[in-house]
C-alpha cells in the first residue's frame, strides 16, 4: 500500500520522482566574480614642453615595483625597461605595465620610475645602472626609509628630481658623465592595500606628474619640463571559478 498523507488522505506523489539536477533555465559556467581584487600597474606617457639638450633628449625609462607582504622578508622588486630614442617637445607613449597583481591584506606596494637623458653610454649599461638605481628606492620602501637613503625628505605623489639630485649623481655616474645627461623625471610611491581599495573604489587611479628639471651644463637647453602620467586599475577576481553542467559549483 501506498503512504498517505495524514491531512489529505491519498497517494503521496502525483508522477516519476525526479533524480537529476533542480534547475530552471540555463546553467551560467563561467566563473563567478567577488573574490580579493588584483591590481595593474601601469607607467603611461610623458609630456615634454621643455628638453634638457638643447634640442632632443636621448630617455631610457625604467619603472619597478615591489610588493612587500607584512611581516614578510625583503621582496625581490621588478623592473621593466624602455628606450625611448631621441625625443622632442611633445606626448610620447610609454604603455610600461604590471598586469594583474595578487596584493594581500596587509602587503605594501611600492612603484617608482626614472627617465634619465643619456645619450653617450650603451643601453646595455645604462638599464643595469638604472636597475640597480630603482631597486635600492623600491627595497627602502616607505618615504621614511628612502628619505633616510637618499638623504632627502620624500614627498607623496611628486616629483623626486629635485630631492634625488645629488643621490642620483653619485648612483648615475657611469651613465651620466657627458654634455647635457641628467635625470628629467622621478617619482616613488609607497601604497597600503587599504589605500589602493580607496584609490580604485569609483575606477582607475590615474595621476600625471610635474617634474621641473635641475640646472644642466652651460650650452644645453632651458631647464626640462616633464609631466609624467600612470594609473592603477582594479581587476575583479573570481570567487567561483566554475559552475559544471550539472550545477556543481567549484571554489577558487
Amino acid at each position: 500500500m501506498k503512504p498517505t498523507d495524514p491531512v489529505n488522505p491519498g497517494p503521496i506523489g502525483h508522477g516519476p520522482i525526479k533524480t537529476g539536477p533542480i534547475h530552471s533555465g540555463p546553467i551560467h559556467t563561467g566563473p563567478i566574480l567577488g573574490g580579493p581584487p588584483n591590481f595593474t600597474f601601469t607607467l603611461d606617457s610623458f609630456q615634454i614642453t621643455d628638453t634638457r639638450s638643447r634640442h632632443e633628449d636621448t630617455d631610457f625609462v625604467t619603472f619597478t615595483l615591489l610588493v612587500q607582504p607584512k611581516n614578510g622578508p625583503p621582496a625581490t622588486p621588478q623592473t621593466l625597461n624602455k628606450s625611448m630614442g631621441d625625443v622632442n617637445n611633445g606626448t610620447h607613449a610609454v604603455n610600461l605595465s604590471f598586469p594583474n597583481v595578487k596584493v594581500g591584506p596587509g602587503d605594501t606596494v611600492v612603484i617608482n620610475y626614472l627617465i634619465v637623458n643619456s645619450g653617450h653610454s650603451s643601453e646595455s649599461s645604462i638599464y643595469s645602472t638604472l636597475d640597480s638605481t630603482a631597486g635600492k628606492l623600491a627595497t627602502a620602501g616607505g618615504s621614511a626609509a628612502a628619505g633616510a637613503l637618499i638623504g632627502s625628505a620624500i614627498p607623496g605623489f611628486g616629483t623626486l628630481i629635485g630631492a634625488l639630485a645629488g643621490w642620483l649623481a653619485g648612483e648615475l655616474t657611469g651613465v651620466l658623465d657627458a654634455n647635457c645627461d641628467g635625470p628629467v623625471a622621478a617619482e616613488q610611491n609607497s601604497l597600503t592595500y587599504d589605500e589602493l581599495l580607496q584609490k580604485t573604489a569609483n575606477g582607475n587611479y590615474s595621476e600625471t606628474t610635474k617634474h621641473p628639471g635641475t640646472d644642466s651644463a652651460t650650452g644645453c637647453g632651458s631647464n626640462s619640463m616633464y609631466y609624467v602620467s600612470w594609473h592603477i586599475e582594479k581587476i575583479a577576481t573570481p570567487l567561483i571559478t566554475a559552475v559544471d553542467a550539472t550545477g556543481v559549483l567549484t571554489a577558487k
